[in-house]
C-alpha cells in the first residue's frame, strides 16, 4: 500500500487505522512496500513520509521498527514489477492505473487487487483486514475438508513396524514358512 494514502489522510495525518493495519499485516503476512516514495528498495522514503505525516523530525522507535519490518521493493515503470505474480500475494493500493489493473487480469489475478482509498472510508484498512482474513479463512476450511479425507482411519489395522520384502522374495518365504524353516533375521537380508 503506497504510504501517501494508507498513511496520510489528505496528505497530513495518518489514515484512521493505520498502526493497527500495519502491526496485523506484520504479524500474519510477509507485508512489502509498494510506493513511488521508496521504488528503488530503500525505507527512506517511506520514514520521510510517516515522519512528515506525524509531524516529527524522528519517528518514535515503536514505529521506526514497525515501518522497516515491511520489506522495501524494488521497481520500475508499473508497481506490477514489483510483485511476484507467482507468488501467493494480496495487492492493497487506493488507486491502481489501468495498465497495472490490465496487467493482472492478464494473468486471471485481478482479485488479488484491494483496492482502498482511506480519504473516503474512515474503515478501508479494517475492511482491507476483514478481507484477507475472510480469504485466509475460506482456503483453511478447504484445506480441513481435505485433511479430514485423508485423516479418515485406514480400513486395516497394520503392524507398528511393517516389513517390506521384494517381491522375489516372498515365494521362497512363504514356502519356507509352510515348511517351518524360516528364521526372522532373513528378513534383514
Amino acid at each position: 500500500m503506497p504510504p501517501q494514502r494508507l498513511l496520510h489522510r489528505y496528505g497530513t495525518e495518518p489514515a484512521p487505522h493505520v498502526f493497527e493495519f500495519l502491526r496485523w499485516a506484520v504479524r500474519w503476512h510477509r507485508p512489502y512496500w509498494l510506493t513511488t516514495r521508496d521504488a528503488h528498495g530503500q525505507h527512506d522514503g517511506v520514514l520521510r513520509a510517516f515522519r512528515l505525516a506525524l509531524g516529527c523530525a524522528t519517528l518514535p522507535t515503536e514505529v521506526e521498527v514497525l515501518l522497516k519490518s515491511i520489506r522495501p521493493t524494488r521497481w520500475h515503470g508499473s508497481k506490477v514489477s514489483g510483485i511476484d505474480l507467482g507468488s501467493d500475494f494480496a495487492w492493497i493500493d487506493d488507486s491502481p492505473l489501468t495498465v497495472e489493473i490490465d496487467a493482472l487480469r492478464a494473468h486471471d489475478l485481478q482479485n488479488r487487487l484491494i483496492v482502498t482509498d482511506t480519504n473516503k472510508d474512515n474503515d478501508a484498512l479494517p475492511r482491507a483486514i476483514e478481507a484477507l482474513t475472510a480469504e485466509l479463512r475460506s482456503a483453511m476450511n478447504m484445506l480441513r475438508q481435505l485433511g479430514e479425507v485423508r485423516r479418515q482411519p485406514p480400513r486395516l489395522v497394520a503392524r507398528a513396524e511393517p516389513v517390506i520384502v521384494p517381491c522375489r522374495r516372498l515365494s521362497s518365504l512363504r514356502t519356507q514358512w509352510m515348511n517351518g524353516t524360516f528364521a526372522s533375521r532373513q528378513l534383514a537380508e
